[in-house]
């Protein structure tokens, strides 16, 4: 009998009712199944919950669960660069370790809920860029560092580098933090504005629905999630990005 892992923290509460959906969803269940192969062994549509089967795999809360869970979850990465159904489980198995750096991190960036909106941002770009090929191992593990790092390290680094070259502030300070080296994915750019948009004191509500629509996200999921109509979603949503727009421009002049 299949044992349900359960996590809860209130820093990460949107996400944990949206995988209630999203294993459900008959959607999940059929991309799934249509993995088929190791990742995917023993799995067939009447499976009861195949999502939380594939998530106890990758050693989500050390569950003791068959097969290698540093294999399943690199597998799963690797999927993830074109299947949001892995992504969204890799983000999942991720949240216990997200949660534990935000609230180390947070009294040095707005605090745990604040610190929480930019790894979580940064995760879903780290996850679907990668490179489990060449980093095989101890997947967590890296992913974790990459994303705690792309979240608060790398920024302050490009700003200290661009110091110590004597860059003219108002020509080297960046609007976000694109790399100085090639031009930002518009999947980073995403992150960029949400982070922004987490530091400049959106509500946490708001960034939800930002999160979801860049997610792919329906309005009417979200809807049928928060309990409203989804033109009251497509009119909120509307007025969050409204106000992303006058962030941008307000940086822009700072």
């Amino acid at each position: 009998m299949l044992r349900t892992p359960t996590f809860q923290s209130d820093l990460v509460a949107p996400l944990l009712r949206d995988w209630d959906r999203f294993r459900r969803s008959p959607l999940t269940r059929s991309t799934i199944v249509g993995w088929g192969g190791p990742i995917a062994e023993g799995i067939d549509e009447h499976h009861p919950d195949p999502a939380t089967e594939i998530l106890c795999r990758t050693g989500f809360l050390a569950v003791d669960c068959a097969g290698d869970p540093d294999l399943t979850l690199a597998r799963l990465v690797e999927l993830a660069h074109h299947d949001e159904v892995a992504a969204r489980i890799v983000l999942q198995r991720m949240l216990p370790p997200i949660v534990s750096v935000a609230r180390r991190r947070g009294p040095r960036h707005g605090g745990a809920r604040a610190a929480t909106d930019q790894l979580v941002a940064m995760a879903w770009i780290v996850i679907r860029q990668f490179p489990a090929d060449r980093r095989s191992r101890r997947i967590a593990a890296n992913l974790l560092r990459d994303i705690e790092y792309q979240a608060f390290v790398r920024d302050r680094r490009l700003l200290s580098a661009r110091e110590q070259v004597g860059v003219p502030e108002a020509v080297g300070r960046p609007m976000f933090a694109v790399s100085v080296d090639r031009p930002a994915s518009p999947c980073t750019e995403v992150a960029e504005l949400l982070q922004l948009a987490a530091t400049s004191g959106m509500s946490r509500e708001d960034l939800d629905l930002l999160r979801g629509w860049a997610a792919g996200t329906s309005p009417r999921a979200v809807a049928d999630q928060i309990g409203v109509c989804e033109r009251t979603v497509r009119s909120r949503r509307h007025q969050a990005v409204d106000r992303v727009r006058q962030l941008v421009r307000d940086e822009a002049l700072v």
